[in-house]
């Protein structure tokens, strides 16, 4: 069995300060993997409360290696935040790594931002009109 194997077994058992101490040194070798799911454990209250800055950080590590998941989750976060520059960058990275929630996202997001775009302009335009 392989450190991936342990982790998911220690996760499905709830043994998740183990899955986290299998993916410490998995994480130190920058396996972006294991930093998509240090993340999910920090950010599901699986290791103590929501730590949402750790968790953060580790999508971020793994997203920058193109990992979709975590692509994923921080262009969803981003767009929640109104960020949509940031977001799209983080979706598009995920469309790269063939990840199917990006691959469905992103056209999505494109549409809905430029909706946005367009009632900005037109409210614009309404209010220098009267």
């Amino acid at each position: 069995m392989d450190e991936a194997d342990l982790v998911h077994s220690a996760i499905e058992a709830g043994q998740y300060e183990k899955a986290a101490t299998i993916l410490r040194p998995m994480v130190e070798r920058d396996d972006p993997h294991a930093l998509s799911v240090l993340g999910w454990l920090y950010e599901n209250s699986s290791l103590g409360p929501p730590n949402i800055e750790l968790s953060q950080s580790y999508y971020e590590r793994a997203a920058k290696l193109g990992n979709g998941y975590s692509c994923s989750k921080l262009g969803w976060v981003y767009f929640e935040d109104k960020k949509f520059d940031r977001a799209v960058s983080f979706f598009e990275t995920g469309v790269e790594a063939d990840d199917e929630d990006c691959l469905e996202a992103l056209p999505r997001v494109k549409e809905y931002i430029q909706s946005v775009a367009e009632n900005q302009a037109y409210d614009a335009m309404v209010r220098d009109d009267f």
